[in-house]
């Protein structure tokens, strides 16, 4: 929407359902996997007085896996229920999403995930105070590994014995020792626009993505379904990527090439992160290319195009 809203073809505001009665009558609302009863009831109201609803879905919302903090209970199912049968366009950012809420909707729509280069590449470089190598991680609750867990946590133990002058820093609505992250520097959880803008600072160097694959059963059908956001954000802003080898980012990165597609092994992800801490111009050359992978096919402008289609 900002990209739109820069190109002169549409505005847009953003607030809670109880300020948007007041303030807004709007042509769209969108809704992004809204689960509680007074984003519904607006919804419903402002269908009634003309406008149309646009429902996004990006994650596999019916199906959140155990190690989520995010799972919804009957009640917001309900609700998810009646917001895919009501609204105008249900939009999804891959083809597993589609081809399972497609038997849920009348009319659902894939917009392509991406983003908005250039309102964060102007963001000045963070001042270091030393010339210390960071080593980050982003979560928005807990890690998406289950049955892997304690063979990663050893892997990052491994890594900073090896490299004790590394700092490690964390991203996540938790503290990093309720993660088993210890001596973890905790950045918090912040607003979003912070939060990128940090990321084209260079608040890190190097990302970590862990990500369950098949060794956890329980949750890797939602794992299929999920977006590769962390290698388009990291790709963009210059941060060197460390991803568990699984399909969505199998996807969009070319091993070696783009980013570390790393088994989900202790050993694996030793080594792929010491590559990069020991080789800085091979780091540089990869990021490089993430940063014209991402520009040349995962920009917003993309997915722009595909919504003002949409909303035509």
């Amino acid at each position: 929407m900002h990209y739109l809203r820069d190109a002169g073809t549409a505005d847009f505001l953003v607030d809670f359902p109880s300020e948007l009665r007041k303030r807004y009558t709007p042509d769209w609302v969108f809704f992004n996997k809204a689960i509680d009863s007074d984003s519904l009831e607006y919804a419903i109201e402002a269908k009634m007085q003309g406008a149309r609803i646009l429902y996004d879905v990006d994650d596999h919302v019916l199906a959140y896996p155990a190690y989520s903090g995010a799972k919804p209970t009957q009640a917001n199912i309900d609700i998810i229920l009646r917001f895919l049968s009501l609204s105008d366009i249900v939009s999804v950012a891959n083809p597993r999403l589609l081809k399972i809420y497609k038997p849920l909707c009348s009319n659902i729509q894939l917009l392509p995930n991406g983003i908005y280069t250039e309102r964060y590449a102007s963001t000045p470089p963070a001042v270091r105070e030393d010339s210390k190598l960071r080593i980050g991680m982003v979560n928005a609750d807990f890690l998406k590994i289950v049955n892997f867990k304690h063979e990663w946590l050893q892997a990052i133990d491994a890594v900073r014995d090896r490299y004790p002058d590394i700092e490690f820093t964390y991203y996540g609505d938790f503290p990093p020792d309720e993660l088993g992250l210890h001596d973890w520097q905790w950045l918090g959880s912040v607003d979003f626009e912070t939060y990128r803008r940090s990321l084209f600072k260079g608040i890190f160097d190097i990302g970590l993505v862990p990500l369950g694959g098949k060794e956890d059963e329980g949750s890797y059908e939602f794992n299929l379904c999920k977006n590769p956001f962390k290698f388009i954000e990291f790709g963009a802003a210059g941060i060197a990527g460390v991803y568990s080898r699984v399909p969505v980012y199998e996807t969009v990165i070319d091993d070696g090439v783009h980013g570390r597609l790393v088994e989900n092994q202790r050993d694996a992800w030793i080594n792929a992160i010491a590559r990069f801490v020991d080789n800085p111009d091979a780091r540089r050359e990869l990021v490089e290319n993430a940063a014209l992978r991402v520009e040349g096919a995962l920009h917003i402008k993309y997915a722009a195009s595909a919504l003002a289609l949409m909303l035509r």
